[in-house]
């Protein structure tokens, strides 16, 4: 019996992407083409299915028994494309795509990047470093190496590392036998910070370091802020000032010395760093390759910070 003919593929994606926005706007936006187009391909499926796959109004767009339906199949669907598409490309010539910050990228990832090579060297790395949520699920990349709860859904997650803020500078900005004795007395050297730690989430700015301590920051204490972790560590170990930077961060310069700590004290941030994958990468040989290397990595490396911690 031949199979029943299907949709066009570009009608089940737009139809997709409206189900999970309830938008049209939104869908357009993601597929990168008009909102009209994403409309009339919407209008061409219900005409072709027969059946009101959305109940419209001026103010919202739901989806009907027949697209709640269609639209956990679709999904499922286009999930398994991708999966297979990833696969195969992952296949030919071992390629792998991990995604990650720029600051993880650039002060973790990358310095280290060169014994993965040595190890596996048949796996060719991309590495996708950017701000934004990249979609495992969509195909979109292999591996991500995410900051935050660990929870997330429909994916395979590990922690890596843990993380916490504390107070580096560059060795030469403080004068021997010269380290400050309370919080306070960092208050006499510029002050540097990841703006993004600030916030009510990460809790991880310098008032709340000071306040894990029962000290308040001068509301007139001048602090630089720098949008990203690199340039803050940057700053400091360019010996602008005294910079709250995460451990994992500037983990490597703590090791070498190049940047000391200068008072014995971290606040634990709530999230934490994962590797994150979908059920099916994770049993390609590449990601396992990767997944397997960078965990002895992250425990190499956080074994040579609590050597520091205990010096």
């Amino acid at each position: 019996m031949p199979p029943e003919r299907l949709p066009s593929l570009d009608s089940l994606r737009a139809f997709e992407a409206v189900s999970r926005h309830l938008s049209f706007t939104s869908a357009a936006a993601e597929l990168f083409v008009t909102q009209s187009a994403v409309s009339q391909r919407i209008v061409a499926l219900e005409a072709e299915l027969g059946v009101k796959l959305f109940l419209r109004s001026t103010r919202r767009l739901v989806l009907t028994g027949e697209g709640e339906t269609l639209a956990a199949g679709v999904r499922r669907g286009l999930h398994e494309i991708a999966d297979a598409m990833g696969a195969l490309r992952r296949r030919k010539g071992m390629a792998l795509r991990v995604t990650t910050t720029p600051s993880f990228a650039s002060r973790w990832l990358v310095p280290r990047l060169h014994r993965f090579r040595a190890a596996v060297p048949h796996v060719a790395v991309t590495i996708l470093a950017d701000g934004d949520l990249v979609n495992l699920q969509g195909g979109h990349a292999d591996v991500a190496i995410r900051f935050g709860g660990g929870r997330y859904a429909g994916l395979v997650s590990e922690r890596l590392l843990g993380d916490a803020v504390t107070p580096v500078a560059r060795q030469c900005l403080i004068a021997a036998g010269d380290l400050p004795v309370e919080a306070a007395d960092l208050l006499k050297f510029q002050l540097i910070v990841d703006v993004s730690n600030e916030t009510e989430v990460e809790r991880a700015g310098w008032s709340h370091w000071f306040a894990s301590l029962g000290v308040d920051l001068p509301r007139a204490a001048g602090v630089q802020g720098f949008s990203q972790s690199a340039l803050a560590i940057g700053a400091a170990a360019g010996g602008l000032g005294v910079a709250l930077v995460q451990t994992t961060l500037a983990g490597d310069d703590l090791i070498n010395g190049s940047l000391v700590q200068v008072f014995p004290h971290e606040l634990a941030m709530p999230a934490s760093y994962y590797v994150v994958t979908t059920k099916a990468a994770a049993r390609e040989p590449a990601v396992k390759a990767f997944h397997d290397w960078i965990k002895v990595e992250a425990a190499a490396f956080a074994a040579a910070l609590d050597g520091l911690r205990t010096r």
